[in-house]
């Protein structure tokens, strides 16, 4: 809530500061085969992963200096199912075709839904950096790819049909998606 606080009260300073609000929503679709030894999940998946994210920043003009924050939401399906969000604040550079912007998460969750139960990871922290390039397709608007590095821990971990232990699960690695930039 701090951080929401702190958020809307820095877009209200930027606005009388001759700054741009940024609004970046961006969508990826992936399919994956895990296998799982550690019992986590309770045996290996097939899955359809769709991820949906929004990036809600400011511009100062003048300059390439882009802040603000991101929350990512993703919905996976197949053999294993599972939902869950991070979010976290961000600053980066955004020349108005080329963007890379880091993000430090703040917290979040994840919960799978498999055979013999669910399985749940919370107190998500970690980074992701982004790079994109966008061509303009209007006045304040660009559509492009987005190549994200993503690495994530849970501090907590509840295994399928077990207790939440404080041992860590943790997930890194690179991810595609499309970026559509909205300029107010």
């Amino acid at each position: 809530m701090k951080f929401l606080i702190a958020f809307a009260l820095t877009l209200l300073a930027a606005t009388s500061a001759h700054a741009s609000i940024l609004f970046g929503p961006s969508v990826s679709y992936t399919t994956s085969k895990v296998t799982d030894q550690t019992g986590f999940l309770g045996g290996n998946s097939n899955t359809n992963d769709l991820l949906g994210e929004a990036k809600l920043g400011i511009l100062i003009e003048g300059t390439s200096i882009y802040f603000g924050g991101l929350y990512s939401y993703q919905s996976v399906s197949g053999d294993a199912k599972a939902s869950g969000q991070y979010y976290g604040p961000s600053l980066g550079i955004f020349d108005g075709a080329f963007a890379l912007i880091g993000t430090y998460v703040l917290g979040g969750g994840r919960t799978y839904t498999v055979t013999g139960g669910e399985a749940k990871l919370a107190e998500a922290t970690g980074f992701r950096v982004d790079m994109s390039y966008v061509a303009a397709i209007g006045n304040a608007i660009g559509v492009g790819p987005q190549l994200t590095y993503r690495d994530l821990k849970y501090a907590k971990s509840t295994p399928v049909g077990g207790v939440e232990t404080s041992n860590s699960y943790q997930e890194s690695g690179f991810y595609p998606s499309i970026i559509f930039w909205f300029r107010f």
